[in-house]
C-alpha cells in the first residue's frame, strides 16, 4: 500500500503500482474479529479488524501475523487460515473511522512483527483502545510468575 483516501463509506487504497483498490464499509467495519491460533497448546486468539468488502464481495481484514512480518490488509481466507471466525465481544473505544484510519496508518508504517511488542493482540489493542498490550503475553507472564512463586514457597518450606 502506497497511500489511502478515507471516506465515511469507503476507503480507496492506492497500491504501490499506482492501481486503486476500493473497499466499502458496512455495519461490521471496524469491528474486532478473531480466530483461534493454529497448533498452540493454549486457546490463544488471533485478532484482526474487519475493514469491509470490495465490489467482488471479498471481505477484507487488518491483522498482524509473523508470516507476513508486519501489519497487512488481507482477504478473509488469508486472515482466517480456514478457521472459523468470531466477532469479539470488545468494540473499539475510538469509533469506526478512527479505528480504520489507525489500522491503515499501521499498515503504511510496516513496523516489523515482534512476538513480544508488536504481535497480533498488541496491534489490535493499539488501534482500537490506544493501549500497547497483549493478553496472551500477560497471561503467560502471570502463569510463569505464579509457578516461580510456588516453587520458591515449596523450597522455603523445606520440602
Amino acid at each position: 500500500m502506497k497511500h489511502f483516501y478515507l471516506y465515511s463509506d469507503r476507503v480507496e487504497i492506492i497500491i504501490s503500482n499506482g492501481n486503486k483498490h476500493i473497499v466499502y464499509f458496512n455495519e461490521y467495519s471496524g469491528r474486532i474479529y478473531y480466530r483461534h491460533k493454529i497448533n498452540t497448546i493454549s486457546n490463544v486468539r488471533h485478532p484482526g479488524i474487519f475493514l469491509g468488502t470490495d465490489r467482488n464481495k471479498q471481505r477484507w481484514y487488518f491483522h498482524n501475523h509473523f508470516e507476513n512480518g508486519h501489519p497487512v490488509i488481507e482477504i478473509e481466507q488469508g486472515f482466517s487460515k480456514g478457521q472459523k471466525l468470531y466477532v469479539d465481544e470488545r468494540q473499539s473505544s475510538l469509533g469506526r473511522l478512527v479505528t480504520i484510519e489507525n489500522a491503515l496508518n499501521e499498515v503504511l508504517d510496516r513496523k516489523a512483527y515482534d512476538w513480544l511488542d508488536n504481535n497480533c493482540q498488541s496491534f489490535v489493542n493499539r488501534i482500537c483502545f490506544n493501549q500497547n498490550r497483549s493478553e496472551a503475553i500477560e497471561n503467560w507472564t502471570a502463569g510463569i510468575l505464579t509457578g516461580l512463586l510456588l516453587i520458591a514457597g515449596f523450597k522455603a518450606s523445606g520440602n
